[in-house]
């Protein structure tokens, strides 16, 4: 709890409004923040000061409440939450209580409070408002008995505050010899309704907390043993009190049956102690400190018993807690007879080492869960007598054989998947609820689906594949998977590339996107993926890869699931960058600490961020951020190696450029954005790195047709301001790699300039000349000569006729030996062609001859004949005509004959071309005799 010396005052910065009917203007009051839970609130003496009568505060939301601590108390001094809505304030009413006193009857209203002889502190607020309000408070516990454990503590702590406000009133009444009646009822009346009303309050935090301990937040699937067991003394005959040395106990697990899971009736359904002798608890002192509170109010439920709509506890006095239990396995030391001063015993000695205390979340964590094995003493390793089981909802019980076989069946269809997995080097464990299995064929791989879905048994999974399936048949075969509710699949022997290669490659993890995409499997681990050697884990928004061999399953990832979202809740607060790196280095020693390879990649994955921990390093490496979305100190770590950005605000802009000049490590930048301004975007990588010792890879992905993006350009930037002239010998250039981009004389010398030093590089290019002059024009002209394009594509915009002969002299300088694909497109495609000189040795795989939409492009007979040599002499295999017509439609004859119709894969005509084609019955003819 904070003391009121530990408040953060910032008056002018927030402002709580009230509106009362007694003020007719809003009232405003100072804000604190809390420095524990980031919180702001309002101090109740506060409001009592400005509101002198105040009931209490409302919203639309209902009645305000004091806060709670993460402990489940209230805070002291009491705190209202603070609202973004103004509280309206309700205030007590004029209330009349008979009072009498010295043999005397008085009446007292809120009024006559100001009379010397009552005292205004002593009666600020009446008796009957506190016992009015106190039962209002228990009346709304009884309509959320259910809910969880926060909302039933905070109505709980407000109604315990009114209850001991009401009984203090009480006791300064009798210590004043005063006497009241309140609705008729005397001093000993209202005892004993407040005496009733605690008993309220009593059971239904009783009730609440059995049903979030059985039902609460944490998943019961994650639970490494039963998470219901009840912790005895090994021998009464030998306990002496005040010997700790005879203080020795002995832990039994409960078969943790549910009544929904019951197919019939003919076992009780009720939770009962596992036909097992139980087990020595070692070191029980250290064991009480982590299990005491749980294992007291487990007792308690024993004792008194629960039942809800999915549970039911019998109470001790029925001795139903022992059904099935056979005393000479216990040697006849837990019998109906010593049950109930056991359990007695267990209570008095709980309470004695530590009184119960108020508890937030009263069931066991995933952690101490798994740790319960470390305290047994255990001669077979591993706990027996209950079996997992795992029910549709992937929830997890612990049940003994009667009930497991009762609630799943045994029949004939779990026989012949029994039968598979033995056939196929396999091992089905029924009582951990596991299956190893191993298949060689597609065939293999649909009989296992099959007979795994027929049964009404669900597993955790471990599957190799002895043969390479490809992404269709592991796609399918998870999906599969997934409709059994499996909870833990392990797959050795996927080798498939799944990674995307679009802009989205860095923001979507490999599993939403390639093979298993919304599916409902809480864990996925994959052995050689996506190289041999390679170990890859998928749960939830995590991934870990590892290069090491020989690999293993980790087999405490329930453990290690928590804490690496510990981790990532570790990056989503981080202030600073120092932030993450005390993160990094946390999860080091969590890696440590299981045993896992240093050598190994950790991504996590938000829906607007990811980040790769490189953990051999201990730095994180990799960073994909929409606009500024991710954790900001995660872009200014020095250690991120490649940023990817998906930019879609103005300002991401100049926060980008900070990023990219302090980090010097950084080498690979990726780009998503509408828009492919390349020579911008290089030359202000170029100038931000000008200080920089290596080089960077700069990417850029285009989103203006396709969210997706494409890739248009890729361009290294070595250090130093790159220019069209005057480039310092000693810096590394810009290499291209694509370039699909708007032209300009500028970025046409950049052209020039990089393919004159590295004329391979350029393998991609799309011309627009709309926006060059005979100087560009030139430097495309040299592009082009030196170049060995493989793809070249040519937008026909309108030509300036004094720039007739310089862009014949462009087209002219196509090496058409090397080109393998060729796009015409536009609204001036005749224009161009009657520019463009005759080809020779062409050896084309692909032509596309491409008009508008809004206007049908018609080529001239002297064009075709350009087309007709291009296609003559080159191994064609893709053809296509679209919004395209002949001036003479007797060309198409000429056309079809030059086509080598049993190498071509693909021949498209639009509409008006394919019409016109048929209208011209030689050309028909000949098209139908060699295409038959």
């Amino acid at each position: 709890m904070l003391s009121s010396e530990e408040y953060t005052e910032d008056p002018h910065d927030t402002l709580q409004k009230f509106e009362s009917r007694d003020h007719p203007r809003f009232s405003s009051l100072p804000t604190y923040l809390c420095p524990e839970t980031n919180e702001r609130y309002i101090l109740w003496s506060d409001i009592q000061g400005t509101f002198l009568n105040v009931s209490y505060l409302q919203t639309y939301e209902g009645r305000a409440m004091f806060m709670i601590d993460r402990h489940g108390e209230r805070h002291q001094p009491l705190r209202i939450k603070f609202s973004e809505v103004p509280y309206t304030v309700f205030n007590i009413g004029l209330l009349r209580i008979r009072i009498e006193a010295s043999h005397n009857i008085h009446e007292f209203t809120q009024s006559s409070s100001k009379d010397s002889s009552f005292p205004h502190n002593r009666f600020s607020i009446p008796l009957k408002h506190l016992i009015d309000k106190c039962q209002y408070l228990i009346d709304h516990l009884e309509t959320i008995a259910n809910s969880d454990r926060y909302t039933l503590r905070q109505a709980t702590a407000n109604a315990w505050y009114y209850y001991s406000m009401a009984r203090k009133r009480l006791e300064t009444l009798d210590q004043d010899r005063i006497k009241a009646l309140v609705d008729g009822k005397d001093r000993e009346s209202l005892l004993q309704q407040l005496g009733e009303l605690e008993q309220q309050m009593s059971m239904l935090e009783y009730r609440n907390t059995c049903r979030n301990m059985l039902h609460g937040k944490v998943c019961r699937w994650e639970y490494a043993t039963s998470s219901l067991f009840i912790v005895l003394p090994s021998d009464l005959r030998s306990w002496d009190d005040s010997v700790s040395a005879t203080h020795k106990f002995r832990l039994y697990f409960l078969c943790d049956i549910r009544k929904m899971e019951l197919a019939s009736k003919e076992w009780p359904q009720h939770v009962h102690l596992s036909n097992h002798p139980g087990y020595n608890l070692d070191q029980p002192l250290e064991f009480f400190k982590i299990y005491g509170d749980y294992a007291l109010r487990m007792l308690r439920m024993i004792k008194h018993g629960y039942s809800d709509e999915l549970c039911e506890i019998p109470p001790l006095n029925t001795s139903k807690i022992l059904w099935n239990c056979d005393p000479y396995i216990f040697d006849n030391h837990l019998t109906h007879d010593t049950i109930q001063s056991l359990v007695d015993k267990a209570l008095l000695y709980l309470i004695r080492l530590a009184p119960p205390k108020s508890i937030m979340e009263p069931g066991l964590t995933r952690n101490q869960s798994a740790a319960i094995e470390a305290y047994l003493d255990l001669q077979e390793g591993r706990p027996e007598g209950l079996h997992r089981c795992i029910n549709q909802s992937q929830d997890v019980s612990w049940m003994c054989r009667h009930h497991k076989q009762q609630s799943f069946g045994h029949g004939s269809q779990l026989a012949l998947l029994e039968n598979f997995v033995r056939n196929h080097g396999g091992l089905i464990d029924m009582q951990q609820a596991t299956l190893r299995v191993e298949l060689s064929s597609p065939n293999e791989m649909d009989q296992f689906s099959a007979y795994l879905t027929s049964t009404n048994y669900i597993f955790d999974l471990s599957i190799k594949l002895n043969w390479k399936p490809s992404r269709r048949y592991i796609r399918r075969f998870c999906l599969d998977l997934a409709k059994t509710k499996t909870i833990a699949l392990e797959i050795d022997g996927i080798t498939l590339d799944l990674h995307p290669q679009d802009s989205l490659q860095c923001s979507k993890d490999i599993f939403a996107n390639s093979v298993i995409p919304k599916t409902k499997l809480p864990l996925i681990t994959l052995l050689n993926y996506p190289h041999p050697r390679e170990h890859c884990i998928y749960m939830g928004q995590f991934s870990l890869q590892s290069l090491v061999s020989p690999l293993n399953s980790c087999h405490s990832w329930v453990e290690l699931r928590s804490d690496l979202e510990a981790f990532g809740s570790q990056l989503m607060e981080a202030q600073v960058a120092a932030d993450c790196t005390t993160a990094v280095n946390e999860l080091q020693a969590v890696f440590k600490k299981y045993g896992l390879p240093a050598k190994t990649t950790v991504t996590i994955y938000k829906s607007l961020w990811r980040a790769v921990v490189d953990l051999q390093r201990g730095v994180i490496v990799e960073v994909y951020s929409q606009d500024l979305s991710c954790p900001r100190p995660l872009l200014s770590l020095n250690s991120v190696q490649t940023l990817t950005v998906d930019r879609t605000i103005a300002e991401f802009d100049q926060e980008l450029g900070h990023i990219i000049q302090a980090n010097k490590e950084m080498s690979e930048l990726n780009i998503s954005t509408k828009g492919r301004n390349v020579l911008y975007e290089a030359e202000r990588i170029a100038r931000l790195r000008r200080h920089a010792l290596r080089p960077i890879c700069l990417t850029l992905f285009d989103r203006t047709q396709d969210y997706r993006g494409r890739m248009v350009a890729r361009v290294d930037v070595g250090g130093g301001n790159f220019r069209t002239h005057d480039i310092e010998d000693d810096l590394a250039e810009p290499e291209l790699l694509w370039w699909d981009c708007t032209l300009s004389d500028h970025s046409a010398s950049f052209l020039d300039m990089t393919t004159r030093q590295h004329p391979e590089v350029l393998t991609s290019f799309t011309v627009d000349f709309s926006n060059l002059s005979p100087i560009g024009l030139a430097s495309v002209q040299r592009v082009l000569r030196r170049s060995n394009l493989d793809h070249l594509h040519v937008l026909c915009s309108p030509i300036d006729p004094d720039l007739c002969d310089p862009i014949a002299q462009v087209l002219g300088s196509v090496q058409c030996l090397t080109l393998k694909s060729l796009v015409l497109s536009g609204q001036f495609i005749e224009e161009w062609l009657q520019l463009w000189p005759p080809v020779s040795a062409p050896q084309l795989l692909s032509l596309r001859i491409q008009g508008t939409e809004s206007t049908v492009q018609e080529l001239s007979h002297s064009s075709v004949l350009w087309i007709h040599q291009l296609i003559f002499c080159s191994p064609l295999v893709d053809l296509t005509f679209e919004t395209v017509l002949f001036q003479d439609k007797s060309d198409w004859a000429l056309m079809i004959e030059s086509l080598d119709l049993s190498m071509l894969k693909s021949f498209e005509l639009c509409e008006t071309s394919q019409s016109q084609l048929l209208s011209c019955s030689i050309a028909n003819k000949i098209f139908k005799a060699r295409y038959s």
